[in-house]
């Protein structure tokens, strides 16, 4: 049987409150603050393995937030995958306009 983690007193499973000093037992589920969606959101967005070092490190106390940040470190991690794409295609494009257009790329 469970006690009243204030006065000591037994209480039951279902109680909501201590009936000898009133305090409540069931806790309040903690809501998590926008600024925190925020802040790891543009972390992960630029930063894609600090994101993800980020959601490890929150598995239990922001499960919302955890997973917000997982979602936007693997979209972070796929636009700076096509940007370093495009770059190299930029650049062999302009290497073959040097060379004189020898080599043919679709």
């Amino acid at each position: 049987m469970p006690y009243c983690p204030n006065c000591g007193a037994t209480v039951t499973d279902d109680q909501q409150k201590c009936e000898s000093c009133g305090t409540r037992l069931i806790e309040k589920e903690k809501k998590e603050g926008f600024f925190g969606f925020l802040f790891f959101g543009i972390i992960a967005l630029f930063i894609p393995i600090l994101g993800y070092i980020l959601a490890a490190l929150m598995k239990i106390s922001r499960p919302k937030t955890r997973k917000f940040t997982l979602i936007v470190s693997t979209v972070g991690l796929l636009l700076w995958l096509a940007l370093i794409l495009i770059i190299v295609y930029i650049g062999l494009d302009l290497l073959i306009q040097i060379l004189g257009g020898t080599i043919l790329f679709f």
